[in-house]
């Protein structure tokens, strides 16, 4: 018998099974909650959980390295979550990782990522270390369409990483952030005592597995997670994430995208284009004139579902 249970219909069917909760506005950004009663708890691990046990190495693929990749060895006996534009600081450059990953427990692997230190390449250490941040949310998007159309064409899940550093100077520089390296490290160090606002104003509430969010009014981005433990260990991050837009003026001269409703209906309704994962599981992609997204399923769960729309939405923006 055929397999109904396809990525789009797990989409879907976890989709739907969300309430919205209070929206929260700070600035020019607004998080509503998404509420997931059902939700179990996660069976994984965060990179940050790992590398702490002792269970979880992050270093070059070699002592001469290479921009683009990064290998990561899971000794223990739980799968561990890379998320997409996840940051890690050191070795020979800060990374960020081009899309969420679950490595498989006792497990070696080659993860794609792009440089966010324009001006560093040596060695400060031989392991990389974890980071409390994320890409920002505009240039997430950006690479999200860049790596969806490196896979499509068949090739490796590679980011533009001319884009992510003009993404990343654009901001520093209108931000008023300064770095010797062009760290993107210092942009949430340098604004943090701004950025934690939001953090604070922007907490997890029981039952809640993601969120949307808008830049002055306007819907931009969701976010979801199987469990509300895995939304609670990441949401200041991801809060900061889009906080760095919504204290970045630019965004707010940037027009109109699509409705709430017609981004939701897009994600629904696919079709969402499916590829095993570099880990474990599938890796869905979802790329229209006005949203990307992808998705990691794992047995049966969309574990992590991340999409941006409109203005947001990593296309070429529209005066």
């Amino acid at each position: 018998m055929k397999n109904e249970y396809t990525d789009d219909r797990l989409i879907a069917d976890a989709l739907g099974r969300l309430a919205q909760g209070t929206p929260v506005t700070v600035e020019a950004l607004t998080v509503t909650p998404l509420l997931d009663p059902t939700a179990g708890v996660a069976q994984y691990l965060t990179l940050q959980e790992a590398i702490e046990g002792g269970e979880f190495a992050v270093t070059e693929v070699s002592s001469g390295g290479e921009v683009a990749d990064l290998r990561v060895v899971n000794t223990g006996a739980r799968p561990v979550l890379l998320l997409d534009g996840e940051e890690v600081l050191g070795a020979k450059q800060n990374r960020v990782v081009n899309l969420s990953i679950m490595v498989p427990p006792r497990s070696a692997t080659v993860v794609p990522v792009a440089c966010v230190e324009q001006g560093r390449w040596a060695h400060v250490s031989d392991e990389f270390r974890p980071s409390p941040n994320s890409m920002p949310s505009r240039g997430r998007a950006a690479k999200m369409r860049d790596v969806s159309g490196s896979m499509r064409r068949g090739d490796l899940p590679r980011a533009d990483q001319g884009r992510v550093w003009e993404e990343l100077a654009g901001t520093a520089q209108r931000l008023g952030v300064d770095s010797e390296t062009d760290a993107m490290d210092a942009i949430f160090a340098q604004r943090h005592g701004r950025l934690q606002r939001f953090v604070t104003r922007c907490g997890p509430v029981e039952h809640q597995v993601g969120a949307r969010f808008a830049l002055h009014g306007r819907e931009c981005g969701i976010e979801l997670f199987d469990a509300p433990s895995s939304w609670a260990r990441y949401t200041p991050r991801l809060v900061r994430s889009w906080a760095v837009d919504a204290i970045d003026e630019d965004t707010a001269e940037l027009s109109a995208g699509p409705s709430a409703m017609s981004v939701w209906d897009a994600l629904r309704t696919g079709p969402w284009a499916s590829s095993p994962s570099l880990g474990l599981g599938s890796d869905a992609r979802l790329t229209t004139t006005d949203v990307a997204g992808a998705s990691l399923v794992v047995a049966g769960e969309v574990v992590h579902l991340a999409a941006f729309a409109g203005p947001c939405g990593g296309g070429r923006r529209r005066r």
